[in-house]
């Protein structure tokens, strides 16, 4: 969960085994939300007015794992991804954030 720049909360969930994303306003009244393939774990906000996610995805077959990442705008609407990295049966991104140069830095396991 993080505050936006309205004083609301953009809240990253799952629902029914699918990414789940939903913005409040500041007095808690939802806005919007979206279901989405893709990562359902962390969200940071990018330097852009945007957002940045990380989690898993079952795009390597239902019982695997990999890596997710997506960018929104803060909107909700994607603008990069889901992008799914990993190589073992169980890959995850645990927490994002935006680095200085414009990078991310991804903690997960695997």
């Amino acid at each position: 969960m993080v505050i936006t720049s309205n004083g609301g909360f953009l809240v990253l969930g799952s629902k029914e085994g699918s990414g789940y994303l939903f913005e409040t306003n500041n007095e808690g009244i939802v806005q919007w939300e979206k279901v989405f393939e893709g990562p359902n774990f962390s969200i940071s906000p990018t330097l852009d007015d945007g957002f940045i996610l990380t989690g898993s995805s079952n795009g390597a077959g239902e019982d695997l794992s990999d890596l997710s990442i997506m960018k929104i705008n803060n909107a909700g609407d994607i603008l990069i991804g889901p992008t799914a990295f990993g190589e073992s049966i169980f890959d995850v991104g645990q927490s994002i954030v935006p680095a200085s140069d414009g990078s991310y830095v991804v903690v997960g396991e695997t």
